[in-house]
């Protein structure tokens, strides 16, 4: 069941979504909108818009939109109800008792609840006889009695079923355990445990709660490291290891890391800043909670070829996110964690602030690949310089670097410029053909899984958008409109479903607004109608242009082409309406 809508509406009224994205965005004034860069992927040009009219926000990017509720529910990966109640609580509203079943909500929490108590099994497990051998092992790592405690550190025992049988002891259902990711099937449809003679690491969210666990194998049965699935409350590309200690650091920098130990270990040096994937890649979306609470990042990764692949890597995405980079030079150690045992505190600390910038750490590697006290070495350095310079978005850094590139091999500056600047015509001219070859693909056409129908009925389509808006925007118009048109008259299945739900809250003498649809609707959903009201937000429509809309979706509707054709007749069809695009511009 729903929330009521009384609730809702006061819950909108006391919570502005301006106040909201600002904790998260840094949003600046454009006309009516405020415009920022989008928390949800990574981007260079603002293309995340917020309407203060119609309490919404909407990314043209990567189309995530919707009320504060959505905004709460995906950016700290809160279910809608989880996300209702922190928005309720800040705005001192108390959350109604009944009159909605908190399904969603209940299965979380019995999620975290089961993950706290293997955080305990697992933790007692290490002090345990049991544990001896990975006591030795994270002790033989130089960590101390108290790092083990403030961290969870545990131990997966070398059985089967031990924690299994721990938990159901506990009263935990084998459906929450499996949903938990802590127990997994055999091919004769057995429970056992997912972590056996490993290491564990407990994995925190921002907020504290064990959401996952990373595995160190301590014999030679399996892989390194044994990380969590997805579940209900951990999404490994949104987590970052130890964020939930270094969001409280107060430094204007984060220190990244390649692992747990790591991170743990730069942490015991007094570093409490550092933090690690969780067994991924760095990610768009893990760039952006670390530009929440900094302003720079150092990458401290390993030394190895590797290292070096993912600090490149780990470099474009970072800047992505608004971020100031600079790379860690670990001379004589392989990692940071062997570096503070080799050479100590104070060392570490001074490779810290004397750390290089992204672009000097990566001018170093591509110097000590060439000797440019000859010919072809220093073709081949100013031939990959100049198409690193051409990366660099802001032209005061592509003159300093062409500036300090002409220094060192005795080429003119102006020379290495004018390479750059058709190097740049070069990658835009790549990128442009890229895009075209995504818009014309076919996926790109059956890719959208909330409008398929729009394919092959754009101009009813179109209408039906619209027609929407103005019912959320215009709410005054909806009973002339319902007079004029049924469920039946929509081509898209998903328009159908929100007509329906607008007029049903209508007849209830619901106001209509995006905060009262957003919980009948998933993610991908609730984006479209925020796109719908970020499309049409400089317009107000008449009862005559209404009308209009009406006539022209009447005229437009058709059957649905796309399901009638032939694969043939499908992409030739498809052609068409590329076409007419590209000369359209």
């Amino acid at each position: 069941m729903a929330l009521p809508p009384d609730f809702l509406e006061r819950l909108r009224q006391r919570t502005d979504i301006e106040d909201v994205v600002s904790g998260y965005v840094q949003l600046r004034r454009r006309g009516r909108m405020l415009v920022g860069l989008c928390p949800f992927h990574g981007e260079k040009t603002a293309s995340f818009m917020v309407y203060k009219d119609t309490q919404s926000f909407f990314c043209f990017g990567c189309e995530m939109g919707g009320d504060a509720i959505t905004f709460i529910k995906n950016i700290e990966n809160l279910s809608y109800m989880e996300a209702a109640k922190f928005l309720a609580a800040k705005a001192g509203l108390p959350l109604p008792e009944d009159g909605y079943d908190d399904r969603a909500s209940k299965e979380r929490k019995e999620i975290l609840d089961a993950c706290k108590e293997a955080a305990r099994f697992f933790y007692a497990a290490l002090q345990s006889p049991a544990g001896e051998n990975a006591k030795k092992y994270i002790t033989g790592r130089g960590l101390k009695e108290e790092t083990i405690i403030k961290y969870g550190l545990g131990y997966a025992p070398d059985t089967w079923d031990s924690l299994y049988k721990h938990l159901r002891s506990k009263g935990f259902s084998d459906y929450i355990l499996y949903k938990a990711a802590l127990i997994t099937k055999t091919s004769k449809g057995n429970f056992i445990d997912q972590f056996r003679n490993r290491l564990i690491f407990p994995i925190f969210d921002i907020r504290g709660n064990v959401v996952a666990f990373g595995g160190r194998d301590l014999g030679d049965r399996g892989p390194k490291y044994l990380n969590s699935a997805e579940t209900p409350v951990y999404k490994k590309s949104q987590t970052l290891f130890a964020m939930n200690i270094a969001k409280n650091s107060k430094k204007d920098h984060i220190i990244l890391t390649e692992g747990y130990m790591d991170t743990i270990s730069v942490h015991q040096a007094g570093f409490t800043e550092a933090v690690a994937t969780c067994g991924t890649a760095l990610t768009d979306e893990q760039a952006n909670v670390i530009s929440r609470y900094a302003k720079e990042v150092i990458l401290a990764y390993d030394s190895d070829e590797a290292g070096q692949r993912a600090t490149a890597r780990a470099t474009t995405i970072l800047k992505k996110a608004g971020l100031e980079v600079k790379v860690l030079k670990l001379s004589g150690a392989k990692d940071p964690d062997e570096f503070i045992k080799k050479f100590g505190v104070i060392r570490f600390k001074n490779l810290l602030e004397g750390s290089d910038t992204a672009a000097a750490y990566e001018f170093g590697k591509m110097k000590e690949k060439f000797d440019i006290s000859t010919d072809s070495g220093r073709i081949g350095y100013l031939n990959e310089a100049v198409a690193f310079i051409a990366k660099i978005p802001s032209s005061i850094e592509r003159e300093v670097y062409a500036s300090k590139i002409a220094e060192e091999t005795g080429v003119a500056k102006a020379t290495i410029l004018l390479s750059v600047t058709g190097q740049i015509k070069k990658n835009v001219r790549r990128t442009e053909k890229e895009e075209w070859n995504r818009e014309k693909s076919v996926y790109r056409f059956l890719g959208d899984k909330v409008t398929p129908e729009k394919a092959g009925n754009l101009s009813a389509a179109v209408c039906e958008e619209k027609l929407i808006a103005i019912m959320i925007k215009e709410p005054e118009q909806i009973t002339k409109i319902r007079s004029k048109i049924s469920e039946e008259s929509f081509v898209v299945e998903f328009h159908k479903k929100v007509f329906g739900r607008i007029c049903d809250l209508a007849d209830k003498g619901v106001d209509i607004t995006l905060t009262q649809l957003s919980q009948y609707f998933e993610g991908a959903e609730i984006g479209k109608l925020s796109g719908y009201l970020a499309k049409e937000s400089s317009f107000n429509y008449t009862d005559e242009d209404t009308e209009k809309i009406l006539s022209a979706m009447k005229r437009e509707k058709k059957t649905d082409k796309v399901k009638e054709m032939s694969d043939e007749e499908y992409k030739e069809y498809m052609q068409k309406l590329i076409n007419a695009k590209k000369s359209k511009g």
